[in-house]
């Protein structure tokens, strides 16, 4: 599956009903390979339980998205129970929430692949720095200029994990525009019929 393939069903699956969290997520296998999705933000609900609860002093990940990920833990590795290959991926919370469960995938599927699409820094220096031989098979893909990608602030001590390929050349021209305007275009990047143009090129 490409990766323009990945994404479009990372938006597109059978999703489960929202939980406590509005995380929605959905496990299909396909030729003997499992592929795990989670669904991206919906609503500001989503982003008061998950995308706005940071880390407390001393923590290796962010709170929210790893509250997000432990409340469907057990009903996804029991969905996946069996499958010699996983691929993960989603899209914006979804592509946090899958890149803060590669890590307890990989000690159960050794052959987990996990793609996190606009994903926000859901790791901090210490929790980088303690996991970082866990990452080599995640890739990090983003559009250039994307205002998510960019939070947390890197001045919280949050940092992107994994293998990062980057997309668009727009997204160089906004360093030089004030913060308003660039905001504007930062916010435009991230969405996901930008993502989808740029990945179906790539094909």
């Amino acid at each position: 599956m490409t990766l323009y393939s990945l994404f479009k069903k990372a938006r597109s699956a059978d999703w489960s009903e929202a939980n406590a969290y509005n995380v929605q997520w959905s496990v299909e296998h396909h030729e003997g390979v499992a592929y795990f999705f989670v669904r991206e933000t919906s609503g500001l609900d989503s982003w008061l339980k998950v995308n706005l609860r940071f880390a407390p002093k001393g923590a290796t990940v962010h709170r929210g998205f790893d509250r997000a990920w432990k409340s469907i833990r057990d009903e996804v590795v029991g969905a996946l129970k069996g499958s010699e290959k996983v691929i993960a991926a989603g899209f914006s919370k979804g592509g946090g929430i899958v890149t803060v469960a590669h890590k307890d995938l990989q000690a159960i599927f050794p052959a987990v692949r996990t793609y996190a699409f606009g994903a926000p820094r859901v790791f901090t220096w210490r929790g980088w720095r303690q996991n970082r031989d866990s990452f080599d098979q995640l890739k990090r893909v983003y559009v250039r200029g994307d205002a998510v990608t960019h939070l947390p602030p890197l001045v919280l001590g949050f940092r992107h994990v994994g293998e990062g390929e980057a997309m668009g050349i727009l997204g160089f021209f906004l360093v030089p525009l004030v913060a308003p305007l660039s905001l504007v275009f930062r916010a435009f990047f991230h969405h996901p019929n930008r993502y989808e143009k740029l990945l179906k090129g790539r094909q």
